[in-house]
């Protein structure tokens, strides 16, 4: 496959010189056509008497141009002298206008001032008489929110006096469960026993019946068979019997019978004696330290401390409604002081008020209503007298600056007059007038001249748009020699560069190596045809080997699989184990596939004892019974797991014998079955 690639890229690059050369030469003859037109010297004559008479022209027009600017500066001297003057008779006029208008202005502004100055004194008469009624007002209003704020102060001391019963029940609510508090804490602090001290004393107890029973399994058993005529005679220890008494011996024990003789039963020493009266010493020691006779007693005084305890956390629930969370002291003397605080500003609002007693709330609110519409009666009046206070003052401002304005303007205008008089005296003025309209009608005439000379000159003369196509046109051909010029030279240069390049690939013999790679390339792909038919045969041989193995295999796992698949889902529901050579577990398929190594020692521990009860299972269904021994198995089971262990052992036990040996009694005790002991004489012991 390298080698047809190799050659596939040898023959395609080969390929591309060979088109490359090609193009090359294709692009040599346009260069060459393309410098027969460069070189052609009619058309380079041509351009160059254009260029000659362009200039001509240019110059032409240029001096024309100057003529026309020369007398355009002569038009506008003449323009400016004619409005130099017509701009001095105007300014005349406007002095002589603005002096006639000033006296005019000057004797209405005179005639008016007497009757503003009267208008701003009767404005201001009124003004002061509006105020002096708003100082009355605010004197009204004044003594009112004396009255608002006495019937705030007894309205508050109201209230406050309403929420003064509630704190008194409060107050008594919390005296009550503080003291119920108190009493529990004590009778709790006087019971010693504790729920460890029970769970200390039923693990002695237990211990003290595991250690009877094994006295117990051990001792010997005496009986004693008493007759209708023996019955009140004999006596088992403390016990009168009737019939027959069957006991174990476990400790010394005397048999009375009548007045006639004391038979003495004494147990076989073992080390579980000293063991059970070291458990009976250490229980009488626990319960003289809790102060109990024995375990009934303590259970008792659990009892009555649960009890306590329970009564304890409903006397804190009820705190914490009244708003306690801990220690009730703080909050009993924040509400005393409270109920002072409130008895102190009840006493405080009925001296301000001098009153003997809190009147009522109707009271209070008719006292409020009643100061409400004289407030509103005041404010009502207050803001008509300030809308016409606004108004008055509006009026005396007005009549104020129209007065000002007038004796400003009044000056002013006088001031005007006089500066307009020093420019233009009234004995001077029809002289002056005279003299800037004869100076206005020279002006105008020369400059009349001056215009129709440059009008003329214009019309015959070259404007600037023209100058500027003539000047484009001499830079247009200037250009064009230029480019002319430099694209022979890098035609030339092209050529050059064009024919190096096909000399060089000439000599390079790249048809040749075309023709070279081509045939290369051809023996390399029959060569790798005929070496991927052999690996397509070799692939099919493989997967026909591959195909029988695995159905080899699955037929002959299937039993196993099979018997196995109810265990399996006891453990694991809907999940299927994955068998290797000689049945090794190499995997199990539950939501994912998982390699066997991967999983837990748990896991895999309890894996292997469902293929065991499989395959005994199968091996029983052929009539091959032989028994699964578990030594010690399902150590690493949690409650849950081991639960469902002991389902699937138990469905294998219906068919074949399981043996489990354990020494976890406890733990296996849920499994059922037939449990044997192992036990040792009391000599081995």
């Amino acid at each position: 496959m390298r080698d047809v690639e190799q050659w596939r890229a040898t023959e395609t690059e080969a390929c591309a010189k060979l088109n490359a050369l090609e193009q090359q030469f294709a692009e040599l003859a346009q260069l060459r056509e393309r410098h027969r037109d460069l070189t052609d010297p009619t058309i380079a004559h041509q351009l160059r008497n254009e260029l000659v008479e362009a200039k001509e022209s240019l110059d032409v027009g240029r001096l024309s141009a100057q003529e026309v600017r020369r007398l355009e500066a002569e038009e506008n001297s003449a323009r400016r002298a004619l409005d130099a003057a017509a701009q001095r008779l105007k300014q005349h006029r406007d002095i002589t206008g603005r002096i006639d208008a000033s006296r005019r202005t000057e004797k209405a502004l005179a005639e008016g001032l007497p009757a503003q100055r009267a208008r701003e004194e009767e404005a201001k008469v009124a003004l002061l008489h509006t105020q002096e009624q708003l100082a009355e007002l605010e004197a009204q209003a004044r003594l009112l929110a004396v009255q608002e704020q006495k019937l705030g102060k007894l309205s508050n001391a109201i209230v406050r006096a309403t929420a003064k019963d509630d704190l008194a029940r409060r107050l008594a609510a919390l005296e009550r469960a503080s003291k119920d508090l108190t009493q529990i804490n004590a009778e709790i602090a006087h019971i010693a026993v504790k729920p460890k001290h029970m769970d200390d004393l039923d693990e002695l107890e237990r211990k003290i019946a595991s250690l009877d029973a094994q006295l117990s399994a051990a001792a010997a058993q005496l009986t004693v068979e008493i007759s209708p005529l023996g019955e009140g005679h004999v006596r088992i220890g403390p016990l009168e019997p009737k019939g027959t008494h069957t006991a174990a011996v476990l400790e010394l024990t005397k048999i009375a019978v009548g007045d006639l003789a004391v038979i003495t039963v004494m147990p076989a020493p073992s080390a579980r004696h000293d063991e059970r009266r070291s458990l009976d010493d250490e229980r009488s020691s626990l319960l003289a330290s809790l102060g109990v006779a024995n375990a009934a007693d303590a259970r008792a005084m659990l009892s009555k401390r649960r009890e306590l305890e329970a009564n304890r956390k409903g006397v804190l629930a009820e705190l914490k409604t009244l708003g306690v969370s801990d220690d009730p002291a703080p909050i009993l003397a924040q509400t005393k002081k409270a109920l002072a605080e409130i008895d102190a500003v009840i006493e405080a609002a009925l001296s301000d008020t001098q009153h003997d007693r809190l009147p009522g709330m109707r009271e209070i609110e008719v006292g409020k209503l009643e100061l409400e519409q004289k407030r509103n009666q005041l404010d009502a009046r207050r803001a008509s007298l300030e809308q016409t206070r606004d108004q008055q003052q509006e009026a005396v401002a007005d009549a104020r600056d129209k007065r000002s304005g007038a004796e400003s303007q009044l000056q002013l205008v006088r001031k005007t007059i006089d500066e307009n008089i020093a420019l233009c005296p009234d004995t001077e003025r029809a002289a002056r007038e005279a003299s800037l309209v004869a100076e206005v009608t020279g002006a105008e005439t020369v400059h009349q001249n001056a215009a129709a000379i440059l009008d003329a000159k214009r019309s015959s003369a070259a404007d600037a748009a023209e100058i500027e196509r003539r000047e484009a046109r001499c830079q247009r051909l200037e250009q064009a020699l230029e480019n002319r010029k430099n694209d022979l030279i890098a035609l030339e240069r092209e050529i050059g560069r064009l024919t190096g390049q096909i000399q060089t690939a000439g000599g390079d013999g790249v048809g040749e190596v075309m023709a070279a790679a081509h045939e290369n390339r051809a023996l390399a792909e029959r060569e790798l045809a005929r070496v991927e038919e052999r690996i397509a045969t070799l692939k099919l041989l493989r997967d026909t080997i591959t195909g029988c193995l695995t159905e080899g295999r699955e037929r002959y796992y299937e039993p196993v699989r099979r018997h196995l698949r109810p265990y399996l889902n006891d453990l694991f529901p809907g999940s299927e184990l994955e068998l290797g050579d000689g049945f090794s577990i190499t995997g199990i398929l539950r939501d994912r596939a998982e390699a066997f190594t991967r999983l837990s020692d748990g896991t895999q521990e309890q894996i292997a004892v469902l293929v065991r009860l499989a395959m005994a299972s199968m091996l029983s269904e052929r009539g091959q019974c032989v028994p699964v021994i578990l030594d010690d198995a399902l150590v690493y089971c949690d409650d849950d797991r081991i639960k469902r262990m002991f389902d699937a052992l138990s469905r294998a036990g219906k068919s074949q014998q399981v043996i489990i040996l354990t020494c976890r009694l406890r733990t296996f005790a849920p499994l059922g079955g037939h449990t044997l002991r192992l036990q040792f004489p009391a000599e081995a012991i």
